[in-house]
């Protein structure tokens, strides 16, 4: 563990947990951190209808740069502090002294102190018959009833399930992730066509095929990355062809030359080396642009799939 990190759990009195985690009570709410380049932080309380009130707290101490995210939901709150222990345990020490702050906006809220997250009744102590500390690497730690805890498991499993076995829809979500890769290479195109360098904006083009592919009521499985897969090396590729057959198209009309102006397209990618070159390119790093977008609107699925049925 990262010796400064560990010299702060130290002094705030929290209990440390394998690499770079910790986790305790604090001011009567349980808290759970993971640090890396920034802290995870997680506070675990049955907030039970005061959502709204938590979210508007957070939303002024991210407006004021002390928190860089965060989400809510009905057993606590997930937040991320933008601070770092190698750049030493002084300045790291006043970032996250906002932790305190979190904690006084659920007392402000009247968020139940030292119970279930869950159901929010009393718990006992720790390895007690009414307690049990949930141990769940990449997620957060924290004491809660045993039964609350196999409830839960239950539902997310339940959830799941239901969810498995729901229609794909794939017919919509394929016509909306067509609609989106054609929005991003218009975009594309357009940009290119004002002169400026636009093989960047395919990074865009995957997550508008993947964005609208779920508001069409398209599953996310894996007939989803396969089809947005196809759609957008498909729309680079296409897009990329016909705004050289424009270019060329533009080329042939000021020289005064007529003729098919595919047919000019490929002379010249046959017989000009350097136009061939430049073509294959820029096609290479659009795609490579595009792939990267595919990668991180896939990752971005996986986890979101993750938080739906997390426990």
């Amino acid at each position: 563990m990262n010796k400064k990190l560990a010299e702060w759990i130290a002094g705030e009195g929290y209990t440390p947990y394998g690499e770079n985690m910790f986790y305790g009570v604090k001011e009567g709410y349980q808290v759970f951190g993971s640090a890396a380049d920034s802290l995870l932080l997680s506070v675990s309380a049955p907030i039970g209808g005061k959502e709204g009130l938590l979210s508007n707290a957070l939303a002024e101490l991210k407006a004021s740069r002390k928190i860089m995210n965060y989400s809510v939901t009905a057993r606590g709150i997930r937040a991320t502090i933008g601070t770092t222990f190698s750049f030493g345990i002084v300045f790291g020490a006043k970032k996250l002294a906002v932790i305190h702050e979190i904690l006084q906006k659920f007392s402000e809220c009247l968020v139940p102190k030292d119970c279930c997250p869950y159901c929010g009744n009393a718990l006992k102590q720790e390895g007690g018959e009414g307690g049990a500390v949930l141990s769940r690497p990449g997620k957060e730690i924290f004491l809660c009833h045993e039964q609350c805890m196999e409830n839960e498991k239950a539902e997310s499993e339940r959830q799941r399930a239901e969810y498995a076995n729901r229609p794909g829809n794939y017919a919509r979500g394929f016509l909306g992730a067509l609609i989106g890769t054609a929005a991003g290479c218009l975009v594309w195109g357009a940009v290119y066509m004002f002169g400026y360098y636009a093989s960047i904006i395919a990074v865009a083009i995957a997550f508008l095929a993947s964005f609208l592919w779920e508001k069409f009521g398209g599953k996310n499985d894996k007939v989803k990355i396969v089809a947005i897969s196809v759609l957008t090396v498909a729309g680079i590729v296409v897009t990329q062809f016909a705004l050289y057959l424009i270019m060329t198209f533009q080329e042939m009309e000021e020289a005064g030359v007529s003729g098919n102006v595919i047919a000019m397209f490929l002379e010249l990618m046959s017989t000009n080396a350097e136009f061939s070159r430049a073509i294959w390119i820029d096609t290479g790093m659009a795609v490579g642009f595009g792939l990267i977008g595919l990668l991180a609107a896939v990752i971005s699925m996986v986890k979101k799939q993750k938080q739906m049925f997390s426990v």
